[in-house]
C-alpha cells in the first residue's frame, strides 16, 4: 500500500531544503523520496556527467513496491525481466540441486514483483524521476568543506559555491567523505580479500547452443556454487545481454583495485577450467571482463549527528557483501523511510525529530541484511569437503529441511526479508512516537 502524505497536504505546514550529497541510486531514490513529500531537494554529484557504472543489478519485492509508491514501478518493468526461479547449482555440473521461487508465494496481499535489470536504466528511470518532481541535481559538484556541527549545515565547493541546507544527507557510497565527517575521522574501507568480475554475452550468441537455452529462457537467476567462488548470471537487457558476474578470492599477490578496472577473460578461464561445462561455454563466448575489489566497512556506532540535521544513507551507512542482492533494495528502504518521515512533519520543531527516528528504524534491520549477506557468502562459496557436500545433498533431498543450507532457501527468513515494508513501518513509527510525545 502506497503512503499517502496527508499531513503535509497543509500549505501551511513547513517545507524544508534537503541537500543529498551523490547521485547514485540511494542519492536519487531519497531525492524522490523526500521531494515527493513536500520539500525540495538538491542533489550534489562530483562527476562532470552522471555514468552509472555496472551492468547487472537485482531489486527484491521490499524495493520494488517502495518503486511502486513512488510512480516508477512500471516504468523499471519496462527495461526488467521477472525471474521466477533461482536455480542453485554445483560447480561441478549436472541438474541444478535445488530451485528457489522468487514469486513470494508466502507474502499475502502483495504483489511486488522480484525483477532483474541493467543498472544504467534503473538509474535513468530513478533520475527523470527526481527531476519531474522538481529535484535539482547539481553535477562537477567537488566538495571542499561542510559543516553539520549546526542548525543550518552547509557545503563549499571547489568551484567557491555555497550549499547550505536544513538536512545534509550523506549519499556517496562505500569511500564516503560524509562518513568520515561524521567521526572526525578518515574512515577508509578494508579489503575484504574478494574480487568481483563480471561480463556480459549476448543472449542470442547463448540460444545458439542448445544445451545453454535454459540459461536465458525463460529468463531466471542461476547460481554455481564453489570452492571459495560462487557465480551468477541473469538477463538484464530487453534486446538480449547476459549479465554474469563472479566472487572469488583475491590472491595475497592482488593489487587492492579501487574501481572498476578491466581484466583479462584468461584470468578467469584459467580459474575455473574445471567448473560446469555450461559455465565454461559462458566464459569461452565473452570477449571481456572487468574486475574490482570487494570493500568493507566497519559498522557505524551512529548514523546520524546529534545536531540531528546530518545523516548516513546507503553504502556509506551500510555497505554490504552482494551475496543477498539487497545492495539496491537497501538504500531504497532508507530513501523510504526518509520520504514518510518528512511528510509527516507538521511543525518545524519536527525536524529534529527526523534523522534520529529514521535511525532507530533503519540501523538494526540494516546492520542485519549485512550480516546475513556475509553469512551468505559462506553458504554459497563453502571448499570442498564434507560441509559441501552435506549442504548439496540437502538442496538436492526431497525431504523438507529443518535447517536451511542456504539462507535464501528458509520461508520465514524471505518473508522478514522481501516481505518488509518500509513506508509503513516508518508511519507506525511516527505514530508510535507523536503518542510518546503527546504523553
Amino acid at each position: 500500500m502506497a503512503i499517502q502524505y496527508e499531513q503535509n497536504s497543509n500549505t501551511e505546514n513547513p517545507s524544508f531544503n534537503v541537500l543529498v550529497i551523490g547521485a547514485g541510486l540511494a542519492g536519487l531514490a531519497t531525492a524522490i523520496s523526500i521531494q515527493q513529500a513536500g520539500h525540495q531537494v538538491t542533489v550534489l554529484e562530483r562527476m562532470p556527467e552522471i555514468r552509472e557504472i555496472g551492468a547487472g543489478i537485482q531489486v527484491s519485492p521490499n524495493g520494488t513496491r517502495l518503486l511502486r509508491d513512488w510512480g516508477i514501478l512500471e516504468a523499471v518493468q519496462s527495461h526488467a525481466f521477472q525471474p521466477q526461479k533461482t536455480f542453485l547449482r554445483s560447480y561441478r555440473g549436472g541438474p541444478p540441486l535445488a530451485a528457489q521461487r522468487m514469486d513470494m508465494p508466502s507474502i499475502e496481499h502483495d504483489t511486488a514483483p522480484y525483477v532483474l535489470l541493467h543498472r544504467a536504466d534503473l538509474h535513468r528511470v530513478l533520475r527523470e524521476r527526481a527531476e519531474s518532481l522538481g529535484a535539482k541535481i547539481t553535477l562537477n559538484a567537488v566538495i571542499e568543506s561542510m559543516h553539520i556541527d549546526t542548525a543550518k549545515p552547509s557545503v563549499r565547493l571547489q568551484d567557491g559555491r555555497v550549499f547550505e541546507a536544513d538536512v545534509i544527507l550523506g549519499a556517496d557510497g562505500e569511500r564516503s567523505i560524509c562518513r568520515d565527517k561524521l567521526l572526525g575521522r578518515e574512515d577508509f574501507p578494508k579489503n575484504t580479500n574478494n574480487l568481483v568480475y563480471r561480463f556480459t554475452v549476448p543472449a542470442s550468441e547463448v540460444r545458439q547452443h542448445k544445451d545453454l537455452i535454459e540459461l536465458v529462457d525463460p529468463p531466471n537467476v542461476n547460481l554455481w556454487m564453489g570452492p571459495r567462488s560462487h557465480v551468477v548470471s541473469y538477463v538484464v537487457k530487453k534486446d538480449g545481454l547476459l549479465n554474469v558476474a563472479l566472487m572469488l578470492p583475491q590472491e595475497p599477490q592482488d593489487k587492492t583495485e579501487y574501481g572498476v578496472q578491466p581484466a583479462a577473460i584468461e584470468e578467469l578461464r584459467e580459474v575455473f577450467t574445471h567448473w560446469d561445462e555450461k559455465f565454461g561455454a559462458l566464459l569461452n563466448m565473452a570477449q571481456q571482463s572487468a574486475k574490482w575489489t570487494l570493500l568493507h566497512a566497519d559498522g557505524l556506532e551512529k548514523w546520524t549527528h546529534e545536531k540531528g540535521r546530518f545523516a548516513l544513507i546507503g553504502d556509506s551507512a551500510h555497505a554490504m557483501m552482494p551475496c543477498l542482492a539487497q545492495g539496491a533494495s537497501q538504500c531504497f528502504e532508507d530513501a523510504a523511510v526518509l520520504g514518510t518521515l518528512f511528510g509527516a512533519i507538521q511543525r518545524p520543531e519536527q525536524l529534529d525529530d527526523v534523522l534520529s527516528l529514521y535511525e532507530r528504524l533503519r540501523k538494526p534491520r540494516a546492520m542485519e541484511v549485512r550480516r546475513r549477506s556475509s553469512q551468505a557468502m559462506g553458504e554459497l562459496s563453502m571448499p570442498d569437503g564434507p560441509e559441501q557436500e552435506g549442504r548439496d545433498n540437502e538442496l538436492s533431498s526431497s525431504t523438507p529441511c529443518e535447517v536451511f543450507p542456504v539462507s535464501l532457501m528458509d520461508p520465514s527468513f524471505q518473508n522478514w526479508l522481501w516481505g518488509y515494508n518500509a513506508s509503513e513501518e516508518a508511519m507506525n513509527v511516527w505514530k508510535e512516537h507523536s503518542r510518546e510525545v503527546v504523553a
